[in-house]
């Protein structure tokens, strides 16, 4: 859906190929599943989402701090990896 919008932002084409009268502007998001196992699956579809367009990320319900650190973490240690200095 991010992919497809960044698209049409883009072309300004809709998904059938047609000339849009006006191109929209979206402020695409995403959601990630911070608890899910193995945590480098989920920062790989985050990647992918973010790669597609998404501006903001919201994080599925989460019950801990713990677990939306050790997921922070292991999205920094990533963005090092793809040479990206974290915030």
């Amino acid at each position: 859906m991010v992919k497809m919008l960044t698209k049409m932002e883009e072309t300004g084409l809709d998904c059938g190929g047609n000339a849009l009268t006006s191109v929209p502007k979206f402020y695409k998001g995403a959601s990630v599943t911070p608890v899910y196992e193995p945590i480098f699956l989920q920062i790989n579809k985050l990647k992918k989402k973010v790669d597609a367009g998404a501006k903001y990320v919201q994080t599925q319900g989460l019950f801990t701090v713990e677990a939306l650190e050790t997921f922070m973490n292991e999205v920094e240690k990533e963005l090092w990896k793809l040479g990206i200095p974290a915030k």
